[in-house]
């Protein structure tokens, strides 16, 4: 028995082409939604390790680990593979937010709907009561806004 553990899978470095994704799974969402201003808050803890990886670096991860297992003569010793983003190079969640904002700042989406704002908290009551505030109310003004200029409710 051979167990691979792997960090959080995200969009592709290199292979086939860079940033390409077809999933909204892992943080993609939580980031797309940011960077297009709908999501204004989110329950992460800004200080930990952004532990991520791109997928092209896991499945060429998952080739060396086949090959590895195919050419192991001894197939009774239980060897565990662990790909993750290590010690090196470590980026916190609180930069990853900074990053993608200045990102977005620089180029930004012609379908953006807000300005990017961004709350990172660990506090679930905290993070639930900015989620109230910056998120919900908004969104119910604007679906208000057509019924208080016309009079009429869609």
């Amino acid at each position: 028995p051979h167990v691979l553990v792997v960090s959080v899978v995200i969009s592709v470095w290199r292979e086939p082409v860079p940033g390409w994704i077809d999933s909204f799974n892992g943080p993609t969402l939580p980031v797309l939604g940011g960077i297009l201003g709908k999501m204004r808050c989110a329950h992460v803890d800004g200080s930990k390790i952004a532990d991520i990886v791109p997928v092209d670096m896991v499945v060429n991860s998952l080739i060396a680990t086949a090959w590895d297992v195919a050419s192991t003569p001894d197939r009774n010793i239980a060897k565990v593979y662990a790909f993750t983003s290590g010690s090196r190079n470590q980026l916190i969640w609180k930069d990853l937010f900074k990053n993608l904002s200045d990102s977005a700042h620089v180029l930004p989406s012609v379908n953006c709907m807000y300005y990017l704002v961004m709350v990172l908290t660990k506090h679930l009551l905290l993070y639930r009561l900015c989620s109230i505030l910056l998120e919900l109310v908004p969104a119910c003004f604007v679906d208000a806004l057509p019924y208080i200029r016309t009079g009429k409710h869609k």
